[in-house]
């Protein structure tokens, strides 16, 4: 569906260090049992790699001075269409952040620091709470933008659309650095009962250089895959 309003262009932070191979993960101030990653719009004037170190120190405490990822090599771009006409879309870019657990740990006043809690946790464990938000009631409705996945349909109405599409969008960008890294999920949670287990994503839009569209004919997955090349 279309949109007579320019997206929103959205950093997501992945927050990883690189010695304890840990991801820092930070509750949802809506739903404060529910942990998501740091992102937020990315300003004018600003780079993707640029938004995302600052949403990740206004939100989760990581140094502001840390040195901005490249465009170049963020993980992912990913398109979400708008769930209801005249409702805004969004471009979620995602970008890495590598700061040791030690130096964040470190700091003890950051922006957010008495609206949010933060935590390190394994890769398995970052998607089985990203998960969480699938089933969790409490959810629907949570998201920034009124959104949904490109190309996704969703049984449940404009709020589980919304839903689905934050953790929908959250799990790719996790399951891809994860690949990539070659980092296990091995213990993370199979999503089978999942509500939108029997959705397709027939038209997820990976906005790579290349503008490639990612055509996926299978059942949502606890085990999808998105080829970024």
């Amino acid at each position: 569906m279309g949109s007579s309003k320019p997206p929103r262009h959205v950093a997501v932070a992945i927050i990883f260090s690189p010695s304890t191979q840990r991801i820092l993960m930070i509750t949802s101030r809506k739903h404060p049992h529910l942990w998501i990653l740091p992102k937020g719009g990315i300003e004018s004037g600003e780079s993707s790699g640029q938004a995302a170190v600052r949403e990740a120190w206004e939100e989760a405490g990581t140094p502001p001075t840390l040195p901005p990822p490249s465009d170049d090599v963020r993980i992912m771009m990913l398109a979400l269409e708008p769930a209801k006409k005249g409702k805004r879309g969004a471009v979620w870019h995602i970008q890495v952040v590598e700061v040791e657990e030690r130096v964040v740990d470190a700091i003890s006043d950051w922006p957010e620091k008495h609206e949010r809690r933060r935590e390190w946790v394994n890769p398995a464990e970052a998607l089985a709470r990203i998960q969480r938000w699938y089933t969790d009631e409490q959810a629907r409705g949570e998201v920034d933008e009124d959104t949904t996945v490109a190309g996704a349909s969703s049984s449940g109405g404009d709020k589980q659309a919304k839903k689905e599409a934050k953790g929908g969008a959250m799990e790719m960008a996790l399951r891809t650095f994860a690949e990539r890294r070659e980092l296990s999920l091995r213990w993370a949670r199979d999503v089978s009962s999942w509500s939108m287990s029997m959705v397709f994503y027939d038209m997820l839009r990976n906005v790579t250089s290349t503008e490639r569209i990612v055509t996926k004919k299978e059942v949502f997955p606890s085990r999808l895959q998105v080829d970024s090349s």
